[in-house]
């Protein structure tokens, strides 16, 4: 799995990423997973359960084993329902799945 910053034009839903030190920008052909902070998941901007979740990334998997996938969770997002989302990825064969985040601003020093 892969800790990223992704360049995107316009985001749709309003997540706040978390934010990582290893973080680095990359710029991808991807079909996407969002979660926001109550909890709703998206694929591919559509709001979807978990089931529907695992039934388009079949689908996806069925026409290209390499396809890749993005997973943005909001920070405040139950952690559940992003492992669970994880773990659906992962069960119907994404091997490429990327969860980005925003990178690690270190403090700034108190004169």
């Amino acid at each position: 799995m892969v800790s990223s910053t992704f360049k995107e034009e316009s985001d749709v839903l309003d997540i706040t990423l978390p934010r990582a030190g290893s973080a680095t920008a990359q710029s991808l052909d991807y079909s996407l997973i969002s979660i926001t902070a109550e909890g709703t998941i998206y694929f591919e901007g559509n709001e979807i359960n978990e089931e529907g979740l695992r039934t388009a990334l079949a689908l996806l998997i069925e026409e290209s084993t390499e396809s890749k996938v993005v997973l943005r969770a909001d920070a405040g997002a139950d952690f559940g329902v992003v492992i669970r989302a994880v773990d659906i990825a992962r069960n119907v064969g994404v091997v490429q799945l990327s969860i980005p985040t925003d990178p690690l601003v270190a403090p700034q020093e108190v004169q």
